[in-house]
């Protein structure tokens, strides 16, 4: 279902009833984090489940595949959205809060590599040892890889992360009655996710 809606959301927004790029929506991201969640889970169970190792590549593989679904994706809409803002098509302040979305799929992602390499580095890899790709020799690459890359993408995060308080916190300081305002929708829970997803402990 995540990676049909990964698929379907971009082509209904792009082909069928698309907003044009002046008003891409935040919530655009929601299938992009619903993948990457997958991806993350099947790195903590792969992580912390008693699961043998022939049971743990599939899931591994399938968890990169999902990352490639959703993070790409997600980098994608956040330059529509940048290049919005550099536009002054700047969100009203009743829907600020849904800036904090923007961060939601990288933090996510992030996690998602960071534990994948963790697996891969633990040695499942090379105790399935079937292929070039997964063996002994690639588990290392794949490993340091995938982390570097997670740390990366967490700074992007941090980013929009940072970008959304300010945003935020402008909006308050020069109009405290404007929180009052502020759209009621279930939307507003994107206040929640991000600060646990960027805040998320690397994994040991």
């Amino acid at each position: 279902m995540a990676a049909m809606a990964c698929i379907a959301v971009p082509y209904v927004l792009t082909k069928v009833d698309g907003p044009g790029i002046a008003s891409v929506p935040p919530g655009a991201l929601l299938p992009s984090i619903a993948a990457l969640t997958i991806a993350a889970g099947g790195g903590v169970v792969c992580r912390y489940g008693a699961i043998s190792a022939s049971q743990q590549v599939p899931v591994i593989i399938v968890s990169y595949l999902f990352v490639g679904i959703g993070l790409p994706l997600a980098i994608i809409v956040d330059a529509v959205i940048l290049a919005r803002f550099f536009d002054r098509a700047f969100p009203m302040k009743q829907q600020v809060y849904q800036l904090m979305i923007l961060c939601g799929p990288l933090g996510q992602g992030s996690f998602a590599l960071q534990i994948l390499g963790t697996c891969v580095q633990r040695g499942t890899f090379a105790q399935y040892n079937t292929s070039t790709f997964i063996s002994a020799m690639g588990a290392s690459t794949i490993a340091t890889s995938s982390q570097f890359l997670g740390l990366l993408t967490w700074g992007f995060g941090i980013f929009w992360w940072a970008y959304a308080c300010i945003a935020i916190l402008h909006y308050i300081v020069a109009e405290p009655k404007a929180l009052l305002q502020w759209d009621q929708t279930l939307s507003i829970w994107s206040l929640i996710f991000p600060w646990v997803s960027e805040k998320a402990v690397y994994p040991s």
